[in-house]
């Protein structure tokens, strides 16, 4: 094994578990982890924590080291900020209070979402029997690996309307995206959610401040989770150019706080987001106490 400061790194992959994809298990992680030479690695799911026990005995003799994880959804002024939780107790009340809680408004809002895109399909005039769609089978779930399932395009594809998923997103998903679907989902405040993390034993860290559901600029949303205590900021990420990531990595230097990288993989079609992506090692980083929290394999 590598000296510690030279494992290369990926602290946020998603699995089965939320949206990395059904077949994207544990397994295919650790081995496309083993694949791309990253030893080290954190699962973090939507609202869902790593299966520790499940993820030791994968990898188990692989070389891959890991930390566990989650992605925890939370809202402020109508912008969404996830956070990353390294290192908690998933058995904790209040952790398990949060998850179940988030995936409740995760399943609403998206059921809400797909409810959105048929009255829009309806007003494009598409014969769609209301009734129909609310008694066709599926949709999202509170429960970890359903909290982000469709059925549009099943029943599209049943109703005759479109012929498969090629067709539905060259003529039929201009129409449901070209309307944003306002309604946002009532997740917790972003302090609530560091302090339950921190509760919980873990480190809270802030994840990509700059995506498309924030609208702060990258200074501000850094001022504001400073001010939030939180502990980190995901500074490297597959989608972050240079001087993003300067920015970030300079702003977690004045304020010592944890720096991490991530690919924010979720899945074998997710090609520009692929394990180790950016390729970023432990020394490049600054883990701080996260260190202490790496089971190591």
């Amino acid at each position: 094994m590598k000296k510690h400061n030279e494992m290369k790194l990926d602290l946020h992959i998603h699995s089965c578990f939320s949206d990395g994809g059904e077949e994207w298990d544990y397994a295919k992680i650790v081995n496309e982890a083993v694949k791309n030479s990253v030893e080290l690695i954190s699962i973090t799911d939507h609202d869902v924590a790593t299966d520790v026990i499940l993820l030791k005995k994968h990898c188990m003799g692989t070389g891959v080291s890991f930390l566990t994880g989650a992605e925890f959804s939370s809202m402020l002024n109508g912008n969404s900020h996830d956070i990353l939780g390294y290192g908690f107790d998933w058995h904790n009340d209040a952790i398990i209070k949060l998850m179940d809680s988030n995936l409740i408004h995760q399943a609403v809002s998206y059921n809400q979402k797909e409810d959105f895109w048929i009255e829009l399909l309806i007003e494009a005039g598409y014969l769609i029997d209301w009734k129909e769609w609310t008694m066709f089978e599926g949709g999202a779930k509170p429960s970890p690996g359903n909290q982000f399932k469709l059925k549009i395009l099943s029943f599209l594809i049943q109703k005759g309307i479109c012929r498969d998923r090629e067709d539905y997103f060259d003529r039929l998903y201009p129409i449901t995206s070209g309307t944003p679907f306002t309604k946002l989902p009532t997740f917790p405040h972003p302090s609530e959610v560091i302090k339950v993390i921190k509760t919980a034993g873990g480190i809270p860290v802030l994840a990509h401040p700059v995506w498309r559901y924030n609208k702060l600029p990258l200074t501000d949303t850094l001022d504001l989770f400073k001010d939030l205590e939180i502990e980190g900021i995901e500074c490297y990420r597959s989608d972050f150019n240079n001087e993003t990531s300067n920015v970030c990595r300079q702003f977690c230097e004045s304020n010592n706080l944890i720096i991490t990288a991530g690919s924010d993989h979720h899945g074998t079609t997710n090609d520009d987001k692929k394990i180790g992506s950016p390729a970023i090692t432990i020394n490049e980083c600054n883990l701080g106490v996260l260190m202490d929290k790496i089971i190591y394999y």
